[in-house]
């Protein structure tokens, strides 16, 4: 469908949730259309609701923030000192990044070049940005989906 006749019809729903008062159930895998659409999102695993929230709420719930760095090698020693600081809410490795939940205001980058350079990493890339109900989503059900993929 064209964006333009997508849009409408998400505004049409909108609407009609706005003025009637009707509640509508929407099945979605386009998290696009969640985030705009819907008040209160439930993520379902075989099924089952296995958490419900808000957009904002889901988004929030990881943080201010959301840092990636990828090093030129190794990182499970740098990843065990960002565990240790007192803005960061988590730390995984993946595909040779560290993924930081961050929950502080403001960008925290100078800090890990600083401990990066203290222990002899090199950083070769460094991404930020703000949670996404995408992020989220994979945060309540990527790790059980890898977790499968290994069995």
């Amino acid at each position: 469908m064209d964006v333009q006749t997508r849009r409408m019809l998400w505004d049409y729903a909108k609407k009609l949730n706005r003025e009637s008062g009707t509640t509508i159930l929407l099945t979605t895998h386009y998290v696009e259309e969640a985030d705009y659409l819907c008040d209160r999102i439930a993520i379902l695993e075989q099924g089952k609701i296995l958490v419900t929230d808000t957009p904002e709420g889901f988004k929030s719930s990881l943080g201010d923030s959301l840092l990636s760095v990828k090093l030129s090698q190794g990182g499970g020693e740098l990843a065990g000192l960002l565990r240790g600081l007192n803005w960061v809410k988590e730390v995984n490795q993946r595909d040779g990044w560290l993924e930081l939940r961050i929950s502080s205001e403001g960008t925290k980058v100078p800090e890990i070049v600083r401990l990066s350079r203290e222990h002899g990493f090199a950083i070769s890339s460094i991404k930020q940005h703000k949670p996404s109900l995408e992020d989220a989503f994979l945060h309540y059900v990527g790790r059980k989906l890898e977790d499968k993929n290994h069995e």
